[in-house]
């Protein structure tokens, strides 16, 4: 059979000019649609993508302070987001008899970072140092602070630090708070019992004996002893111990136990420490305990702080709906 060779030539550069019949490729407007029929997903335009990275919008964000009051204070979350909580508990009291002195222990900072999402109402308590006990008494202890939902749930608890016990003739310092998670209590410096799991420290019920701290569910236990300290109140009232020595001598708001005519005052927190020596046996208060939720993340404890306490509630970020 014989091609004519030019006509063939002809044919098949008419062919490769002619336009396609099939068309344009599909296309979509939206990434349902394309799923809908079945069609490749859209590339995300520069603004879709800038849009998802503001979901999670940083900002210099005003920190939110709660100074010591001697009340309960709120806050509300303006919005959804991470929230750094910065907690300082006070320190317990001092006794000063002229050339003897004994120092309140020292209280706990708890850090913690906490996700809230927006209109979350939270009870703010700030633990105050206890007072300088007249005439060579046994202190106050300190009261913790405390960061908890009005539904009563535990965000973030600071132990305040124990009472000094009488300044004469032998003075001893108040116990600290404790330096980590522990649900505890600090003893008295005698050995009477801090509280657990959250509750109040015991007393000393012995004459002149210091008052046990209060935890976050219970108070510290209730003393009528002569010359004694009383245990500090729980919520609502938070209230210090009182002491029968005169006021010089009550617990720090935020719970802490009152001093004792001797024994120093157990300090608040989330298990309160325990009371301190008696008239035949003086000693210092016990510190509170800490608490940080599970919830939170880089949860730390730090001792050290003198003072009342204070609360720093600072926003990281703002989640966009």
């Amino acid at each position: 059979m014989l091609v004519n060779i030019p006509i063939l030539s002809a044919l098949l550069a008419l062919g490769a000019a002619a336009p396609s019949l099939a068309g344009p490729a599909p296309r979509c407007s939206t990434n349902a649609e394309c799923l809908k029929r079945g069609l490749p997903l859209r590339a995300p335009s520069k603004r879709a993508i800038y849009n998802t990275a503001l979901r999670t919008r940083q900002a210099n964000y005003v920190p939110n302070t709660f100074a010591f009051t001697g009340a309960v204070n709120t806050f509300t979350a303006p919005s959804d987001g991470d929230y750094f909580f910065t907690v300082q508990a006070g320190s317990g009291g001092t006794s000063d008899a002229a050339e003897y002195t004994s120092y309140g222990g020292s209280a706990a900072q708890v850090n913690s970072t906490i996700f809230l999402t927006r209109n979350t109402v939270l009870n703010i308590v700030v633990g105050g140092q206890a007072g300088t006990a007249a005439s060579s008494f046994g202190a106050g202890g300190g009261g913790g602070s405390f960061v908890y939902t009005t539904d009563d749930s535990l965000l973030i608890a600071a132990g305040g630090g124990g009472g000094a016990e009488t300044a004469y003739p032998n003075p001893n310092n108040g116990r600290d708070a404790n330096s980590d998670f522990s649900t505890d209590g600090t003893a008295g410096q005698t050995g009477i019992a801090g509280g657990t799991n959250g509750n109040g420290g015991s007393s000393n019920l012995a004459y002149a004996g210091g008052g046990g701290g209060a935890g976050f569910f219970s108070s510290g236990q209730a003393n009528s002893a002569g010359s004694a300290g009383n245990g500090g109140s729980t919520k609502p009232s938070w209230a210090g111990g009182v002491a029968t020595n005169g006021a010089s001598s009550a617990g720090g708001f935020g719970g802490g136990g009152g001093g004792g005519g001797n024994g120093g005052g157990g300090g608040g927190g989330y298990s309160g420490g325990g009371g301190g020596g008696e008239f035949n046996n003086p000693g210092s208060g016990g510190g509170g305990s800490n608490y940080a939720t599970p919830a939170g993340v880089d949860s730390v404890v730090s001792i050290g702080h003198t003072g009342n306490g204070v609360i720093i509630i600072t926003q990281l970020n703002e989640a966009i709906p």
